[in-house]
């Protein structure tokens, strides 16, 4: 996740990629006319998902879970990760978002 991401976040947002990992090799950049960023949003759930969500994605979908499994699990981790990085707090759409 932390390569596919590493060649996924620079694209969409119309960045050139030359990223070589264990898995995936990519070099190429998106051209796109009048494209806004895109947000790129990971599901996550356990401990190194989350802080992946917090470090390189802009946050996680968290559908599954309820209010204190956000407060008390997700929250924590990923903003956490998010700020050892040195980036805003991510999203975290879940559950509160749709009136739990």
């Amino acid at each position: 996740m932390r390569e596919y991401l590493s060649v996924l976040n620079p694209l969409v947002n119309q960045m050139p990629v030359d990223f070589a990992g264990n898995v995936l090799q990519a070099k190429a950049q998106l051209q796109l006319t009048d494209a806004a960023p895109v947000p790129v949003l990971i599901a996550a759930g356990a401990h190194m998902m989350l802080c992946l969500a917090g470090e390189l994605a802009a946050g996680t979908v968290t559908w599954m879970a309820g209010i204190k499994t956000i407060a008390g699990h997700i929250a924590p981790r990923t903003l956490q990760a998010a700020a050892a990085a040195g980036r805003l707090a991510p999203d975290l759409r879940g559950s509160a978002h749709c009136g739990d």
